[in-house]
């Protein structure tokens, strides 16, 4: 078993186990593999020291750290991803904390499966390629036949799109809802079921807020999304715009509180966009050049700032609004290899979702790691069939463009 104790210099650990570099940079400390940093510090410095440094919980990163060492086949995960024709494929976006514990487990039910006689092709970005890999993987869509037989990310527009492989899904009857009748009970005051039979919501992304006491000054922390649109804080919120599945269900969930002159004043509030390792060093840099008093992110990222008086993070009290995870797969799939679509509802990939990446899982049986009030904005499946999405978020993008004015 291997074992890292905290007491190795970066350099040395890098070194020896040049996988790890993934792991910082997943968990929001690209930092500590840079080359310029390593090269002036990392033969000197220690791992337990550069955490204390990033006020990171010792503790709590070293178990992550040596549970992701020790798993096994680790180094190999990614390259046992296979972009060639098989029978069936599985392609998707996943969230950066969880990709790879996902596609060990994929990979387990793939080799128990082999005695069926089928090949499975996958494909799984993390989530960071972003609209990039969307964009180039179904350019030249055209039918269902040019689909995966189960496609996996979080988010609206992929879904939902009317121009994009929205209306292919929604039209084609090749696709259907493998998920269970009954929710877990932290959703229990929603309805999450898709109503046409064709989506899998599996889970979700929440925003919180990540505010910065220090720049926050006198005024007083905001506690709601309604509290946050006051104008006293414009021009002191950093907002998740170039995380395209957070920030489409940001201006949504904003849009369907407030119409657009919500979105109007979400764009006024803007002081920078950030990904959400940046607003953490924000946060952490005293002399950072743009400091944010709130920074919008999802849950996920707080746990960074875990022990720190500086920052105080908030659960929305009218609710956290969510990106939510869908899985759609094809009847086909389902008909002949069941077991891949029935690894995605598993309550192991729930717990994955859950406990690893602190994105609350809709099944019944996980128990999600949230605080004792946790309630969400989630727009509701009448909201998502009532309009075009995709239209809706373009034309949402240009309001709030037109009351942004991003420090630079």
């Amino acid at each position: 078993m291997k074992l890292i104790t905290g007491n190795e210099k970066l350099t040395e650990l890098f070194e020896k186990y040049p996988e790890l570099e993934g792991f910082f940079i997943n968990n929001g400390l690209k930092e500590a593999v840079e080359h310029d940093f390593l090269k002036k510090t990392g033969k000197f410095l220690k791992l337990s020291s550069f955490l204390k440094l990033k006020q990171r919980d010792e503790k709590d990163f070293l178990k992550a750290l040596n549970e992701f060492l020790n798993r096994d086949n680790v180094e190999d995960i990614t390259l046992r991803e296979s972009s060639k024709e098989g029978d069936f494929s599985v392609e998707g976006l996943l969230p950066c904390p969880v990709r790879i514990p996902l596609l060990e487990g994929l990979n387990r039910v793939i080799e128990k499966g082999k005695d069926k006689g089928f090949t499975v092709s996958t494909k799984l970005e993390a989530a960071s390629t972003g609209a990039r890999w969307l964009e180039e993987r179904f350019k030249d869509v055209k039918t269902a036949d040019d689909l995966p037989d189960l496609f996996i990310s979080a988010g609206f527009d992929v879904f939902f799109s009317e121009r994009g492989i929205g209306g292919i899904i929604r039209e084609s009857g090749e696709f259907v809802d493998i998920s269970w009748e009954k929710y877990n009970s932290s959703f229990k005051d929603y309805e999450l079921k898709d109503p046409e039979g064709i989506y899998s919501l599996i889970g979700f992304v929440p925003a919180v807020f990540l505010v910065n006491l220090e720049m926050l000054g006198d005024l007083p922390v905001p506690e709601s999304w309604e509290e946050l649109l006051d104008e006293k804080y414009n021009q002191m919120v950093s907002l998740p715009v170039e995380d395209f599945d957070l920030f489409n269900a940001l201006v949504l969930g904003i849009y369907k509180l407030y119409g657009e002159e919500g979105v109007a004043k979400l764009g006024k509030l803007l002081i920078k966009a950030m990904h959400p390792s940046q607003m953490v060093k924000s946060v952490q840099r005293s002399k950072a050049h743009v400091r944010p008093a709130v920074t919008i992110m999802p849950y996920f990222f707080s746990r960074m700032m875990q022990g720190s008086k500086k920052v105080r993070v908030v659960w929305p009290k009218d609710g956290s609004i969510v990106s939510p995870i869908f899985v759609v797969a094809k009847k086909k799939l389902i008909n002949k290899f069941k077991e891949i679509a029935d690894y995605f509802v598993s309550k192991e990939v729930g717990e994955i979702l859950a406990h690893k990446g602190l994105f609350p899982s809709t099944h019944p049986e996980v128990e999600n790691i949230l605080p004792d009030y946790a309630p969400i904005n989630w727009i509701g499946w009448d909201f998502v069939y009532n309009n075009n999405i995709q239209g809706l978020i373009d034309n949402l993008f240009e309001v709030f463009n037109k009351n942004a004015r991003e420090i630079s």
